[in-house]
């Protein structure tokens, strides 16, 4: 019947107005339709140019509270690489556009979509109520609803040009925000990881802790040095995480712990696992990667290099449980399977934990178990083939959206960041900076939202973009 997905995709946004509350007739809704699409061309030219913002969400509230747009805002969904525009009339509710969204889902997205008909009672009533639910609830946990609404728009984060690092780092390996939004950085100082730094039971060789300050806090303005510590502590630092009490996690490859300072005087706090000493138990690590913290300050460790395994601590650093075993890139066993855990972020919210599987090219999302602690380790979704590169770090900004970077000179790939859809498993958008990624490590999300870093090694810099407009 449809010669294109543009025909197609046309179809479905009128049937879907068309069954939603009946407000409009097709008629109407094609000419919405025709005037809607003039009116974001007009839109994006202009904020392209910095003449407009994007119109953000008015107020947050749940779907059934009716919350209502401005008026004329357009509602834009990403899905599976199929784009569709709402041209929304003057307060109509979310409730409305969030079933649009369900029939253009089911519409475009499903094999045999023609032969469905729009309306919500041929969905099955349960799939259709648990769907609205689910957009409900991620409309209702959104953080801050400009940057969601501008990653979920997939227009590209811009990056902050006056903002440069002017100091010398070693390889800058990790990046967290602490609570009054400065990037916190992890270097190596004079040190490199080489084919010579370990022996073959994943021993350092050079047991001699680094003479230099390997955290520095920078202005979230001027890109200026504030503060510095860590001197005389570290063999071989991986990650960074600052938890919600403002304590900083670091993890060491070469001591083979987990470390937490306290982010006032910056005096270490607890230490898991036994220093210097690789194992497999519950009571030590090989070589982990990276930590993410829950607002109950519970932690999670990607035991990543050696074990492949994520573990779960309490506040107090008593081991709760585990998952995970090696897989590999060509075979995985189970989903569950993970090659080099190399970083991790947790959607407190949704409950859910997302691992950055280095080595088997993806993303991959569990159940973080606070909620129901059996649910612990439950695979949720997996993102495969992110672009065919390697994807070292995850940093969640909340509604199932996770920020990643992946790619690097070793595997002569360009190094990139996106933005991923972690509900329904699918890379939204992507960007780099002007002179691009090199070997990107690290990426985190400032606490409101609106800045995202990113830490790279050769070159040894920190990039920053901005979510929010006037930078």
């Amino acid at each position: 019947m449809y010669t294109d997905r543009g025909q197609k995709l046309k179809a479905a946004v009128v049937r879907g107005f068309a069954c939603v509350g009946g407000r409009d007739d097709v008629n109407q809704t094609l000419d919405r339709w025709q005037n809607g699409a003039r009116r974001v061309q007009q839109r994006d030219q202009q904020a392209a140019t910095g003449t407009i913002p994007v119109l953000p969400w008015n107020r947050r509230s749940k779907v059934e509270d009716h919350l209502l747009l401005e008026p004329r805002i357009h509602v834009h969904m990403v899905s599976r690489g199929v784009e569709a525009w709402f041209g929304c009339p003057t307060n109509l509710p979310v409730r409305w556009v969030a079933v649009a969204m369900v029939v253009v889902v089911f519409t475009i997205c499903q094999d045999g979509c023609l032969a469905r008909n729009a309306f919500p009672s041929q969905f099955g009533e349960s799939e259709y109520v648990r769907t609205i639910r689910r957009l409900g609830d991620r409309m209702s946990r959104m953080p801050l609803p400009y940057p969601v609404y501008t990653a979920l728009r997939g227009v590209q984060p811009l990056e902050v040009l006056q903002w440069a690092p002017t100091l010398t780092l070693g390889e800058v390996v990790g990046v967290a925000v602490d609570h009054d939004g400065d990037p916190v950085i992890l270097h190596r100082g004079g040190r490199t990881w080489g084919p010579e730094s370990f022996n073959d039971t994943y021993h350092m060789i050079d047991t001699t802790r680094l003479p230099e300050s390997t955290i520095v806090k920078l202005d979230q303005y001027s890109a200026q040095a504030k503060e510095s510590w860590g001197a005389d502590f570290f063999l071989m630092p991986h990650g960074i995480t600052i938890d919600p009490l403002a304590n900083i996690w670091i993890t060491d490859v070469g001591l083979h712990q987990v470390i937490k300072f306290s982010g006032a005087n910056h005096h270490p706090l607890l230490e898991l696992g036994e220093a210097g000493v690789p194992g497999v138990d519950e009571h030590h690590f090989c070589q982990p990667t990276s930590t993410a913290v829950s607002l109950a300050g519970e932690v999670f460790v990607a035991d990543g290099y050696c074990n492949n395994r994520i573990m779960r601590f309490d506040q107090n650093g008593n081991f709760v449980s585990q998952f995970g075993h090696t897989g590999t890139k060509s075979l995985l066993n189970t989903v569950s399977s993970l090659h080099l855990p190399h970083g991790i972020a947790l959607d407190e919210p949704l409950d859910v934990l997302c691992v950055a599987d280095r080595e088997a090219e993806r993303i991959v999302c569990f159940r973080a178990g606070l909620l129901e602690p059996d649910l612990f380790g439950n695979v949720v979704s997996s993102i495969p083939e992110i672009h065919g590169r390697r994807v070292f770090d995850v940093a969640s900004i909340g509604a199932g959206i996770m920020l990643g970077v992946g790619g690097s000179e070793a595997e002569r790939t360009a190094g990139i960041a996106f933005a991923a859809d972690t509900t329904e498993a699918y890379v939204m958008s992507q960007w780099r900076p002007r002179l691009g990624l090199h070997n990107p490590h690290a990426v985190a999300v400032s606490p409101d939202a609106s800045a995202i870093y990113i830490a790279e090694m050769k070159p040894n810099t920190v990039w920053k973009f901005s979510l929010r407009r006037g930078y």
